[in-house]
């Protein structure tokens, strides 16, 4: 019996009612579901990474929303999650390399925009 290639949505949102319930760590399992009945569908790559980071899972997170990424390179909150994952890891450096690409997808970006002026203020006060 096949499943319903729409399946993975369940389970996205099976995923996305746990979060919203606060079980967090109950919310992963669901993404990893949807992840393998669907492996290019950047959301579950993204909920995984929020909830990994919610639980302070940072390696996890980074992991999931660079998967995230590889789906869909535009995907700026995903970009964000991804350079706070690093800053939580305080891999400061390269969590402005991977705002720099974002930004130069998409100036407009404003959570990414964000990040990245910050690390370069944080930077320049450093010297």
């Amino acid at each position: 019996m096949r499943s319903d290639p729409l399946d993975h949505y369940a389970y996205i949102n099976l995923g996305n009612v746990r979060t919203m319930q606060g079980r967090i760590h109950q919310a992963r399992d669901p993404y990893h579901k949807a992840i393998s009945i669907e492996s290019g569908e950047p959301a579950a790559h993204f909920n995984l990474a929020r909830a990994c980071a919610a639980d302070q899972r940072y390696e996890e997170a980074v992991q999931a929303f660079r998967r995230a990424l590889d789906w869909r390179s535009d995907y700026g909150e995903a970009c964000a999650g991804l350079a706070n994952a690093l800053l939580a890891l305080d891999r400061r450096e390269e969590a402005m390399r991977e705002l720099r690409p974002a930004l130069g997808r998409n100036p407009k970006l404003g959570q990414v925009r964000a990040l990245h002026d910050l690390l370069l203020m944080e930077r320049q006060e450093a010297r």
